[in-house]
C-alpha cells in the first residue's frame, strides 16, 4: 500500500499531539490553561490569511503581545503548550485545507451549463 504525503504527514501530526498531551498528562500539567492557550491561538492561526491587511495584522499582534504578557505576568506557562497545539493543527489546516476561492458567478454558471447542453445535444 502506498500512502501519500498527506496521509504520512497527518499520521505524524497525530503522533506529535498525542505525546505533547500525554507529557502534558504525566507531569501534571493545567489542563485549563493548555485548553485556553489552543482556544485562544487555534481560529487565529487556522484563518491567518484574514489578517494580511494592515489593520488586521495589528489587531493580531496587538493581542497576541498583550495575551504573551498576561501570560508571563501570572506565570500561565501552561499556557504555552496550547498555544503550541493550536499552532501545530490550526497551521496544518491553514496549509492544507484554507485555500483561496473563486466567487461564484451565477451568470457564468448559467452560460457554461448552456454551452454543455449544447455540445451534449450536437454528439
Amino acid at each position: 500500500m502506498k500512502m501519500s504525503k498527506e496521509v504520512l504527514s497527518g499520521i505524524i501530526l497525530a503522533i506529535i499531539c498525542v505525546a505533547t498531551i500525554i507529557i502534558s498528562i504525566e507531569t501534571e500539567r493545567s489542563f485549563f490553561q493548555i485548553f485556553l492557550g489552543f482556544i485562544i491561538f487555534f481560529f487565529p492561526i487556522t484563518f491567518f490569511s484574514v489578517f494580511n491587511s494592515r489593520s488586521g495584522a495589528f489587531v493580531f499582534v496587538f493581542i497576541a503581545g498583550l495575551i504573551t504578557y498576561v501570560v508571563s505576568k501570572f506565570f500561565l506557562f501552561d499556557f504555552w503548550i496550547g498555544v503550541l497545539l493550536a499552532l501545530l493543527l490550526g497551521g496544518s489546516l491553514y496549509l492544507t485545507k484554507v485555500s483561496k476561492y473563486k466567487v461564484f458567478n451565477a451568470e457564468n454558471y448559467k452560460q457554461s451549463e448552456i454551452e454543455k447542453h449544447k455540445k451534449n445535444k450536437m454528439s
